[in-house]
């Protein structure tokens, strides 16, 4: 899935661990913890890029 800037809005956690340069068990963590926003669609669990972005938005204005 993508937005207008042809930007994934859905990434897996070995891709979105790969973008942050961090390992994806940090990333495991990260979703367990809540840290960031997840699902998962049958085995796989999908960080929501989207969600993540909000989230992030919000902070900055607090």
């Amino acid at each position: 899935m993508e937005n207008n800037n042809n930007e994934r809005l859905l990434q897996t956690m070995d891709d979105f661990a790969l973008l942050l340069g961090v390992s994806t068990e940090t990333v495991r963590i990260w979703v367990r913890k809540n840290k960031i926003p997840s699902f998962k669609i049958g085995k796989r669990r999908l960080i929501n890029i989207g969600k993540l972005k909000e989230m992030i938005k919000e902070s900055e204005n607090i």
